[in-house]
């Protein structure tokens, strides 16, 4: 039997997890989601479990229900966490990077994905 559900891309993959995680490190419930959405808790389930995508209001309510974050920071936040998550090993650097949030430029240590360089080592038909 075929599944009532899209197939979700590695990233919208990625980006549920990551948002369900900030769900339970912030201690934020489902039902708090689907309470600011008017919502059931089952539009909230299916997002959070990599079901449906999420979406800009979804990260908005998030946000909304924890101190000192907004929606943009928390998509860029997520964003930038799904994707050092799907980085294969060895494509991280770990160090200390600026960030700008609410408040302003902040040092913070993360990992991060190597940009990936677009030349392909082609020959460029030059003599050496």
């Amino acid at each position: 039997m075929a599944s009532d559900f899209p197939t979700m891309s590695p990233f919208a993959l990625a980006f549920a997890a990551e948002y369900k995680g900030f769900m339970k490190a912030n201690s934020v419930t489902g039902a708090q989601i689907a309470e600011i959405l008017d919502r059931g808790e089952g539009y909230v389930s299916e997002r959070v479990n990599g079901k449906r995508a999420l979406d800009t209001n979804d990260v908005d309510a998030l946000a909304s229900l924890v101190p000192e974050w907004d929606g943009l920071s928390l998509m860029m936040e997520l964003s930038r966490r799904a994707n050092a998550a799907r980085a294969p090993r060895g494509e991280l650097v770990e160090g200390r990077f600026p960030q700008t949030n609410v408040d302003g430029m902040e040092q913070t240590s993360r990992r991060v994905a190597k940009k990936r360089s677009r030349d392909r080592g082609e020959d460029t038909g030059e003599d050496s």
